[in-house]
């Protein structure tokens, strides 16, 4: 194998890692959906008082603050565990003698935030949106059931249908982007202890959706230097290290 397909390679198994990852994310966030329907069910169904729909929406936020505490806690761990994994692939395909930088999972800055800082923000619309929902469900006089599919969704759509979905929208490609980031910071240190130069390139049969990432491709960066992958969510770019046999190639 050239050290080419070893990086495309391993960034193959990288998005696999990503799409594991996102599946766990969506099980434990629909980890209290049973609790969650049976607390709307039973406090929207009869009367309704100003102070029984305040209580609700607080105690609908701390369910689901819950379980954003549990996403937090396993992406951090998720990832920092990819991170170490990867250096040790990195030192070993490069043959370095030194060991490529761990990037920091609480520290690193994924697209220009934190993870916590991402997902927070995530977590606080999503407390808000099904607040709203709760609330025009009630001014409406429409029944528990109906705000409650609203919230949860429906059985055909998987929940996808419901207020709870945006988040799980939100989160899948935030998890894929991270898993890719934390990739490339260790991939492209590892270069620049190496020396190599890389060169940006989208990945093969993949349609790369960003105009940033088309016009960087083929652009040769000097070893430590330029922008690297993922420039966007959903990122499909590399950055490929380049021996002196194949800078051409």
């Amino acid at each position: 194998m050239t050290l080419r397909s070893d990086i495309l390679e391993a960034h193959k198994e990288a998005q696999k890692r990503a799409r594991a990852l996102v599946r766990e994310v969506k099980r434990e966030l629909r980890s209290a959906d049973d609790m969650l329907r049976a607390r709307l069910l039973t406090a929207l169904t009869g009367r309704r008082t100003l102070s029984q729909v305040n209580k609700l929406t607080r105690n609908v936020a701390i369910l689901r603050g819950a379980v954003f505490v549990r996403v937090q806690q396993l992406l951090e761990e998720a990832l920092s565990e990819f991170a170490h994994e990867e250096t040790q692939s990195a030192r070993a395909d490069l043959d370095l003698q030194g060991i490529p930088r761990v990037p920091a999972v609480s520290s690193e800055r994924i697209r220009g935030r934190t993870l916590r800082s991402w997902v927070d923000g995530i977590r606080r619309s999503d407390r808000d949106r099904l607040e709203a929902e709760i609330h025009m469900g009630v001014a409406e006089g429409a029944r528990a059931e109906v705000i409650t599919q609203r919230i949860m969704g429906t059985v055909r759509a998987r929940g996808r249908d419901g207020a709870l979905g945006t988040a799980e929208r939100q989160l899948t490609p935030l998890t894929t982007t991270a898993i890719m980031h934390f990739f490339s910071v260790v991939r492209g240190d590892a270069a620049a202890k190496a020396g190599l130069d890389e060169r940006y390139e989208t990945l093969p049969g993949k349609t790369e959706s960003s105009d940033v990432c088309r016009k960087l491709d083929g652009t040769v960066f000097e070893a430590g230097e330029g922008p690297r992958p993922p420039q966007h969510f959903n990122c499909k770019s590399v950055r490929i290290p380049l021996l002196e046999e194949n800078r051409n190639g």
